[in-house]
């Protein structure tokens, strides 16, 4: 139930997607969609056209009459200028029903996204509805059944994916001949360029394929309606058994038409399905080019809704076949091989030891009428050019082996000197590679024959048993060759994952040990930098919402669009940039790391060589340290968190036990203020008129109230000023004053509070004017010198002096009091802190209140222990 309810909570603020779905161009669909859309902007809704071709076709224009549009995006290229939806501009608008006619079409370079349906995909998960057209030759999983039908292929395809999320598909139908009068009449756009092919897809027979290709895609979309239906309000019926289908990818184009038709049987059956790719020793020769091929089928499998896997095996049956076992799987998909028979015969078919190890699970076997692609498996170790050296060294090898057995042979019989060529065929294996251990076990059969078995120097054999020597040499050698290059292969695979392994525990080892996020960034560049030959930028979430650029390498050039691109991943949490289909004519990938499915930080990865970045195993190895990395990013945020919920707790609680000390020191003076107004009342109440004071003593109870009074309006002052200065709104007025009339000021106003202390002020002449707010400095000296009075014996004396340089003057303020210990002397000027010895008195906002005064002038405001004891406390202010 829960999780029903967040699918529906996110299909919510999910826009909804209306298809309009023809078998050709010219059945109508823009035509349907406009006056559909005309229907909708009558009840009211906000309808805003993105995009539409109307191919000066008067019918289509007077629909679009009224409706809104939103300029096209003109795109500079090679001296033309381009135009294309502008995505930005639409989704800055946000209509309720944005109108995007031609699904399938092919964007612009440099766009934000290579497609227009990820565009509409863009549109839809903004929350925007959309209304579009679309030629079910464009569908990705029919692609291979339309070849068979037009004989051309087609190259602006859209995902199953897309119309499976459709919430909507309306099929807009003519018969093929109306069509085709439509075309003679020139009510159908065809360019210039492609009249003839237009005139050969305009055929009765295409036609009437491509309808009924269009008719049973939405039978499917309708069958699924009611299917979800059905199951929602829980009306019986008989339910197929689920179905789970494995197709088998390999690098080579056959691997295309398997997804395909796997999404076919999919989508018949209802079923998920998985895309297994199995990386055997031969995955470290693949070329260049299978590595793009076996990415491009990793993406499309993606694509139309594949759960694609990649996992290590020495035997591609076995492994397959044990997956499935695994999972569940009741289909496997595999490719009919291509191969010469007699290749088929030696090497074995991988089919058909899928068939033979599958028991109760069904095989599929698709094949292709494309009899030009070359579908086999990369060989392993042939003879390259870079590998020429092997099989040269392996034919010295031999040679050498025979400079040793010719002197020998007389001494030792033939048979036995049949070892030495065994051992050079292992060595071969062991250091060379598969391919020159087999140079080297059949020039190792020819030179035993010319040079060791009699007659030598002749490949002329006399005793018929040197037959079977030179059979089991040549036999033995090749098994050995490929034992040997076999074992070599699997130890260089596990030594490679040995590595990648230690490489992942050493980055979680010191991604642990890094307590904030740059230096977390530091660790994690020290390793990329050097696997993946890049320039780095790590950009960390605020609490606010907005990025940061945390740290960068050193050459890593921030240039214009980076900030709106690692805005768009952050938002979306999809990766953008090379290999992907968002950004992707940037030469940099956008990564997002993510911790509980929250993006906490984006990765910026400029790769030196674009096609080695792109590798398989650079791709899994580059996932692996993102999502270590991400659990240590979020590590970071977590414990931050929780020390500051901590402070927070420690901060409360001081506030607590402050707010009692305040109150304290409220109720204080209010006390005695209280008491002398009493007293003094009670002597003027005519009841009470035997109670008699002297003047004197009258004067005395005034002066109580008067020193009580002001001690209370300086706490409340402080207070006022604490809520003024963390609230910003404390503003300066700053004018030229004279230090010696500032200080002379304050001193004259605490007369009464120092009236028992010598005072000594120390200001030398000529000290020059300096820009300061003459009440808040006031403020400031009045605080510091009431704490000294207040923390130094009675009767101590208390020190002002000044001193000036070029830039600066600075202010003492000393008493010998008890001093502050020196792990406090930063932290009493921290709001509500007092010193852990002080006893009685004080709120903790005086020397806080007076930091931000002075930093508010641009000055500095610190405490030191005085010569002899006591504290001094330094005011340097800027001249």
């Amino acid at each position: 139930m829960v999780i029903e309810l967040v699918k529906q909570d996110s299909v919510k603020h999910r826009g909804k997607l209306k298809i309009f779905l023809g078998y050709a161009a010219g059945v109508g669909k823009t035509y349907a969609m406009f006056k559909d859309a005309q229907n909708r902007l009558s009840e009211g809704i906000d309808v805003v056209i993105g995009y539409v071709e109307t191919h000066e076709r008067m019918e289509t224009k007077k629909l679009i009459d009224g409706i809104e549009m939103v300029p096209r995006k003109e795109i500079p290229y090679k001296g033309i200028t381009l135009t294309d939806l502008d995505l930005e501009a639409l989704l800055q608008r946000k209509p309720q029903l944005a109108i995007v006619d031609e699904l399938a079409h092919i964007n612009s370079p440099n766009q934000r996204h290579p497609k227009r349906w990820q565009d509409v995909k863009e549109l839809l998960d903004e929350g925007i509805n959309v209304y579009t057209t679309l030629n079910v030759q464009n569908i990705e999983s029919l692609n291979d059944t339309v070849l068979q039908i037009i004989g051309n292929p087609i190259r602006e395809k859209v995902p199953d994916m897309l119309l499976d999320k459709a919430d909507e598909i309306v099929l807009i139908d003519i018969s093929p001949e109306e069509l085709r009068r439509r075309l003679k009449e020139g009510k159908v756009y065809v360019p210039k360029k492609f009249e003839a092919s237009f005139q050969e897809f305009y055929k009765i027979g295409t036609l009437n394929a491509l309808r009924q290709l269009a008719m049973r895609r939405v039978a499917m979309a309708v069958d699924s309606k009611m299917r979800a239906y059905m199951e929602s309000k829980s009306i019986p019926g008989p339910w197929p058994a689920n179905e789970r289908l494995l197709v088998c990818l390999g690098p080579s184009k056959l691997s295309e038409k398997l997804v395909r038709s796997t999404k076919q049987i999919a989508s018949e059956l209802k079923a998920e399905w998985f895309a297994i790719y199995v990386e055997n020793p031969k995955h470290r020769s693949l070329r260049e080019n299978e590595q793009e091929q076996l990415l491009k089928n990793f993406k499309l499998a993606g694509e139309l809704g594949a759960q694609v896997v990649s996992i290590p095996g020495d035997n591609i049956a076995d492994t397959v076949v044990e997956y499935a076992k695994k999972y569940n799987i009741t289909k496997i998909i595999a490719g009919k091989p291509l191969c010469p028979k007699w290749k088929e015969i030696i090497k074995g078919s991988i089919v058909d030891q899928i068939i033979r190890r599958s028991g109760s699970i069904d095989v599929y076997v698709v094949t292709t009428s494309d009899n030009n692609i070359n579908f086999s498996l990369p060989s392993v170790d042939k003879p390259r050019l870079n590998h020429r050296k092997n099989y040269l060294l392996s034919i010295g090898l031999v040679i050498l082996a025979t400079a040793i057995g010719v002197p020998i042979h007389w001494l030792i019989s033939p048979t036995n000197l049949v070892m030495l060529y065994l051992f050079v065929v292992v060595w071969a294996a062991l250091y060379l590679g598969r391919g020159p251990s087999i140079v080297a076990s059949v020039t190792g059969v020819l030179a035993f024959d010319f040079f060791m078995v009699p007659p030598r120097h002749t490949f002329v054999v006399h005793d018929s048993e040197y037959i079977i020597t030179f059979i089991g040499l040549l036999s033995v050698g090749l098994i050995i060759s490929n034992l040997t290059a076999s074992a070599r292969e699997q130890a260089q695979v596990a030594q490679k994952r040995e590595v990648h392994t230690i490489e992942l525990y050493e980055l979680s080892r010191d991604l642990n040990t890094v307590g904030d996020l740059k230096g977390l960034g530091q660790k994690l560049f020290q390793r990329l930098e050097n696997i993946f030959f890049c320039e780095l930028a790590f950009y960390v979430s605020e609490k606010n919402g907005t990025l940061k650029l945390k740290i960068k390498s050193d050459k890593f050039v921030v240039y214009e669009k980076l900030d709106e691109i690692t805005k768009w991943v952050y938002e979306h949490g999809i990766t953008a940039g090379i290999g992907t289909d968002n950004f992707h004519s940037f030469n940099a990938q956008f990564i997002p790391l993510k911790a509980s499915e929250k993006t906490v930080a984006i990765l910026v990865v400029v790769p030196k060589d674009i096609k080695q970045f792109n590798s398989i195993d650079n791709s899994r190895l580059l996932d692996a340290y993102v999502m270590i990395t991400a659990m240590a990013v979020e590590r970071v945020l977590l414990t931050q968190e929780a020390k500051e919920m901590e402070m927070l707790k420690i901060t409360e609680k001081i506030q607590s036990a402050l707010l009692n000390s305040i109150s304290h020191e409220l109720r204080t003076p209010l006390s005695s203020i209280a008491g002398v107004l009493s007293t003094l009342k009670e002597t003027t109440d005519e009841q009470r008129s035997y109670i008699r004071i002297n003047e004197e003593t009258k004067t005395e109870l005034i002066d109580t109230a008067w020193g009580e009074a002001l001690k209370l309006n300086r706490l409340v002052g402080n207070l006022l000023e604490m809520t003024r200065l963390e609230s910003g709104a404390i503003n300066l007025r700053a004018e030229l004053n004279d230090i010696q009339e500032l200080i002379g000021e304050v001193v004259r106003q605490m007369a009464d509070r120092v009236i028992d202390r010598e005072v000594s002020i120390n200001i030398p002449d000529n000290l020059p004017l300096v820009k300061v707010d003459f009440v808040l400095m006031s403020l400031v000296l009045s605080n510091l010198i009431d704490n000294a009075v207040k923390y130094s014996p009675s009767g101590s004396p208390i020190d002002i002096k000044v001193h000036h340089s070029s830039k600066t003057i600075k202010i003492y303020i000393s008493d010998r009091g008890m001093g502050i210990p020196s792990d406090e002397r930063e932290r009493v000027f921290d709001k509500f802190y007092r010193i852990r010895k002080e006893e009685g008195g004080g709120t903790g906002l005086g020397l806080s209140i007076s930091k931000g005064i002075v930093e508010a002038h641009g000055g500095y405001i610190w405490a030191d222990e005085r010569d002899g004891g006591g504290t001094v406390v330094t005011i340097s202010l800027p001249l």
